[in-house]
């Protein structure tokens, strides 16, 4: 693999695979850089080990990988159209002074990573990174957890009590999307304080009954535009199993025109 980075007009890729097992996590090591690894040793909890090195994984997957726009979702995302290690070593993703990710390629890519927005989420399982050369914003979400989100919320009002919470959480990984995309201001607060729908006013362009009809199967893509206020922006959404769902926000607004793959076939 070169060190070229395909990564011009308007390129934007993700990566999403299952949380692997210890010994896949080993193996995925290899692709850490001496800074990561670094940063990989402060966590004393194994399963936040897992997490770093995953995520540091899937997004430099979806840096190096050829494709142009697309969406993968991996069976197996360690042995399937692998990283280099030696090539994904000279890649560090670190966190800078607010805790967000951010690339720094060596001097032998040709490319300062400035235009390259990054983010990268665990939950439920799964792990999944995205990157883009315009703002973007990722979570997953597990549709069976409690969140924050206030039951108040004039979009679920209408709700079925059996999709309250699924959807409440949808809600949820839309906001930390906005948020990690840099789409709402700085005295939008925290999340928990985004929990009131009176501080941020974010509301999908779908009612609920209209999503829960067309609700997608696993691994299908959808589509779903979010209004803050006055401002309307791109969103998608896909449920990856039976609880846990992908979701992302695209800057600045537009129609999402990603490509999506299944690598093997996923257990659902």
């Amino acid at each position: 693999m070169t060190g070229h980075i395909p990564f011009a007009n308007g390129m934007t890729r993700i990566v999403a695979m299952p949380l692997p097992d210890a010994d896949g996590i080993a193996l995925a090591a290899a692709c850490l850089s001496p800074a990561e690894r670094t940063l990989m040793e402060k966590y004393r909890h194994p399963r936040r080990r897992a997490e770093f090195v995953a995520g540091r994984l899937s997004a430099k997957r979806a840096l190096l990988e050829p494709q142009a726009n697309s969406l993968r979702i991996c069976a197996d995302g360690l042995r399937r159209n692998p990283v280099s290690p030696q090539t994904a070593q000279r890649i560090d993703i670190l966190p800078d002074q607010a805790g967000r990710p951010c690339i720094e390629f060596g001097s032998d890519f040709g490319s300062d990573g400035k235009r390259t927005s990054i983010s990268i989420s665990h939950a439920a399982g799964w792990v999944a990174a995205a990157c883009s050369d315009r703002p973007i914003g990722l979570d997953i979400v597990d549709g069976e957890a409690a969140t924050g989100w206030s039951d108040r919320h004039g979009w679920l009002a209408d709700c079925p009590p059996q999709w309250r919470m699924r959807l409440s959480a949808l809600s949820w990984g839309f906001h930390e999307c906005l948020l990690k995309a840099g789409a709402l201001p700085a005295s939008a607060g925290t999340l928990w304080e985004l929990a009131n729908p009176e501080l941020a006013p974010l509301l999908p362009l779908r009612s609920a009954a209209a999503l829960i009809a067309d609700w997608p199967a696993a691994c299908r893509l959808a589509s779903l535009e979010i209004a803050v206020g006055a401002r309307v922006f791109a969103g998608a959404f896909m449920p990856l199993d039976a609880t846990a769902m992908l979701v992302m926000v695209l800057l600045p607004m537009q129609e999402m025109q990603t490509e999506y793959a299944i690598e093997e076939n996923l257990s659902i």
